[in-house]
């Protein structure tokens, strides 16, 4: 997937990811990032149960897949998602840390991939022009790791 084709610098690659894709993407040297604020947020989890949670968002969201940035290991899946109500998956997140799961607070730095191939951050799957309009709530996200969680333990 050629995301930052004709890019040249971190500076267009952000410009393009806010253009094109939606998402608040900033520049910070050769770093591109997004600071998740009241627009937007992340939870990062292990990739087996992200894929598994991509499944249940797909069934019952009928939605493009988020935007899903795995760490250059590939041990970590970071999910953007918007913040929805706050509160609203309080008793949800409690449970989350057992299962490995992360769940970003506002001010938080989420490292984007700075290149389309290499090393370094990458992005799983294809981007959707617009995604970043079409982001699902952390509740939904939330929702959608307890069921593949609970799928997973049966």
């Amino acid at each position: 997937m050629a995301v930052y084709d004709p890019c040249h610098n971190a500076h267009e690659k952000a410009h393009l990811l806010r253009r094109r894709y939606q998402l608040p993407a900033l520049a910070e040297g050769q770093h591109l990032m997004l600071i998740c604020d009241s627009q937007v947020t992340a939870v990062t989890m292990a990739p087996q149960l992200g894929a598994r949670v991509l499944e249940v968002l797909g069934r019952n969201l009928l939605a493009p897949a988020p935007p899903v940035v795995a760490s250059p290991r590939g041990d970590r899946w970071t999910m953007l998602c918007v913040p929805g109500a706050p509160g609203a998956e309080v008793c949800g997140v409690l449970d989350l840390a057992q299962c490995g799961v992360g769940v970003a607070i506002a001010g938080r730095r989420v490292l984007l991939p700075s290149a389309d191939h290499g090393t370094g951050h990458r992005w799983v799957g294809e981007l959707a022009p617009g995604i970043g309009r079409r982001l699902p709530d952390r509740a939904a996200v939330i929702a959608a790791i307890q069921q593949a969680h609970a799928l997973a333990a049966a």
